[in-house]
């Protein structure tokens, strides 16, 4: 029988919260442990709030799931759980040994491009402008990736250059390692005064249309106090932020001509009116990705 307070177990780094193996928790598992009489525990593959994941053999067909993971990954890691007041563990509690999960992965320093199997989804959300009209208002693409147009000029139809936007935000996000635009759960206003901050000034007439523009700006355009401290840098500024220093911090940092061209790509890219965004062909032939990207694309396939 469990006991009637809640146990509390000394904590032991990458496994499942070993306070809930209780009455309605957890079940315990050990390796080795038979279910159904078919299932034999060989390893754990993870956990989540509601449940925990094992590898196991199917005793009817003789096979392994994930066999020769398990193989190349050797035994299971076992540490022995104690009690964090030293007192004995409880039958039908908490198992007698926390098992690490099998780490079935590759780090992502590791990868390089011949490794990545993108898999490409729109979730309903692809569609040709040439045969559908869609409106800036109808546009749901995630805000840190979305086109100002789709704000300003919410009544008119959508056509390429807000993917040309969205694809300088996902380059840049590949690239370094924060966006150049919040992902946090942020208003669209919020956005709004972050393109404003890195990329300067939008359109007069936008600007005199943005309702939201008192909370960031005054009249002249200054920042407010609060929007002071909260400022997103510019441009460079966030490249050296948000890039050069962790690929610094890696050997990889971008020469001077690497960088200039990949400033020059992004600010093409990122223009506040579509109209003047380059088209898809022009970013294929940027400077950047024809003596940067695309060569270092052709040497990962090769390996």
């Amino acid at each position: 029988m469990g006991e009637k307070y809640p146990i509390e177990y000394n904590w032991i780094r990458g496994v499942e919260s070993l306070e809930e193996y209780r009455h309605g928790g957890y079940h315990p598992i050990m390796i080795g442990d038979l279910l159904c009489d078919r299932y034999r525990i060989a390893d754990k593959l993870g956990f989540g709030g509601y449940s925990t994941v094992w590898l196991a053999e199917d005793t009817h067909v003789k096979q392994f799931v994930a066999v020769k993971l398990y193989k190349v990954y050797g035994e299971p890691e076992t540490v022995p759980i104690t009690r964090y007041d030293g007192k004995p563990l409880v039958p039908l509690n908490a198992p007698a040994k926390a098992v690490v999960p099998l780490f079935l992965g590759k780090y992502a320093e590791k990868f390089s491009l011949s490794d990545a199997h993108p898999l490409l989804s729109d979730f309903g959300e692809a569609f040709s402008p040439a045969s559908e009209a869609r409106f800036g208002k109808d546009c749901h693409t995630p805000p840190a990736f979305r086109a100002p147009e789709t704000k300003f000029e919410s009544q008119t139809p959508l056509a390429y250059p807000l993917d040309v936007w969205s694809l300088a935000i996902a380059i840049w996000e590949i690239i370094g390692m924060k966006s150049i635009f919040s992902t946090d759960y942020v208003d669209e206003d919020e956005i709004v005064s972050q393109h404003i901050d890195v990329l300067g000034p939008m359109p007069p007439g936008w600007w005199q249309r943005w309702g939201g523009r008192s909370r960031f700006f005054d009249e002249h355009g200054c920042p407010t106090e609060s929007h002071r401290e909260n400022r997103w840098p510019p441009l460079q500024e966030s490249f050296e932020i948000g890039i050069q220093k962790w690929r610094k911090r890696v050997g990889d940092e971008m020469t001077e001509n690497e960088k200039s061209a990949f400033l020059d790509l992004m600010r093409r890219m990122l223009q506040f009116r579509p109209e003047e965004r380059l088209t898809a062909e022009e970013v294929l032939s940027s400077e950047w990705m024809v003596k940067w990207a695309l060569p270092d694309y052709e040497r990962s396939q090769k390996g």
